[in-house]
């Protein structure tokens, strides 16, 4: 699963932990709801402003209806010409380029802004369509879209005791290597929606949603950082609720509101309290029920696989070599004692 993925490189979860961590902000129990990937109007429009057949996105909600989305777009060639400008608008998309880019060039309206032509792998570009920007791309491209309509921004500093935050900036084509890393985190969403863990990408929306306010919103703390653990109670409650969702397909903001917290708070409290994040305490969790099927069953390693919530052998093969240094079939066979059907 992608969470097992991620928990394999520690320069991207240290990234992610970062973003949560440094802004120690608060976002309400109910700030977001499940990715899912989509096809609507913005989608659509984004995929035709750009000349693409299809732009897949990710579309989630704030408490106050307000939508955020994460979009993908790619292509193996460059524009066949200048974007046509959409109509003026309250949000802002701030990109992030998977790849190298040459010649690329901005407009805002009909005036052409002087930007350096080159986009490298990690830079950061932030287009305000209140400007009614237009662009164009001279090679082959891999984007991650980022879509923040300014009320998102507004909802956001309200929630944390904020002056609002009056717009979005960063150097033009500037590579940003942390928010990279939490980019790369989120591709799997992409790449395989059937494998992604819920709890894993509400956790990684809530890292990208903070670093973005904090980073290119210019946004101050106002709020003292969260520095004590999980109470005995919220402990008991929290890792009850995740062992009865070993695959993983509970929400952080559900897990948040039964310990009476924000998920930020959450999240940060639950690493101090266990030394590690939720999905990566649960996939040891899933580990250490798996060994108990491979010890006391005979089951093949693949319903093991399954019924220990992972969604396919290769995603379990991964985390049980990460956790044990071994693969389950050797320490099965290390470890011989009366199987049962």
């Amino acid at each position: 699963m992608a969470s097992e993925i991620m928990a394999n490189d520690p320069l991207r979860s240290r990234a992610i932990w970062r973003a949560v961590n440094d802004t120690s902000f608060r976002i309400s129990a109910d700030s977001f709801r499940t990715p899912a990937i989509v096809s609507d109007a913005f989608g659509i429009g984004m995929a035709q402003h750009l000349h693409l057949s299809s732009a897949p996105m990710i579309g989630i909600q704030s408490p106050k209806k307000v939508r955020l989305a994460v979009t993908r777009l790619t292509s193996d060639s460059a524009l066949p010409d200048r974007t046509l400008p959409f109509q003026r608008d309250e949000f802002f998309t701030v990109q992030i380029y998977l790849r190298p880019t040459v010649g690329g060039k901005l407009w805002y309206g009909s005036r052409a802004e002087p930007v350096d032509p080159r986009r490298y792998d990690g830079s950061v570009t932030i287009h305000d369509f209140d400007r009614q920007p237009s662009v164009y791309l001279g090679s082959a491209f891999d984007i991650l879209q980022f879509y923040i309509p300014r009320e998102a921004l507004d909802e956001f500093c309200e929630q944390n005791q904020l002056s609002r935050c009056g717009s979005l900036s960063w150097p033009h084509g500037q590579v940003d290597t942390e928010f990279r890393q939490l980019a790369l985190s989120i591709l799997p969403a992409f790449e395989h929606p059937e494998s992604s863990s819920q709890l894993h990408f509400d956790y990684l929306i809530l890292a990208a949603h903070a670093y973005i306010a904090r980073n290119y919103g210019r946004v101050s703390k106002l709020i003292e950082p969260i520095r004590g653990g999980l109470a005995p109670w919220q402990s008991h409650r929290a890792t009850e609720r995740l062992r009865e969702n070993l695959d993983g397909n509970i929400r952080l903001a559900d897990l948040a509101r039964e310990c009476g917290l924000s998920p930020s708070h959450f999240a940060h409290s639950f690493r101090k309290t266990f030394g590690q994040p939720p999905h990566r305490w649960l996939i040891e969790q899933r580990i250490r029920f798996a060994q108990n099927l491979l010890l006391r069953s005979s089951l093949p390693i693949i319903d093991i696989a399954h019924r220990s919530g992972f969604s396919d052998q290769t995603a379990f093969y991964r985390a049980f070599k990460r956790v044990t240094d071994s693969s389950p079939a050797q320490w099965r066979a290390g470890r011989k004692i009366d199987k049962h059907p």
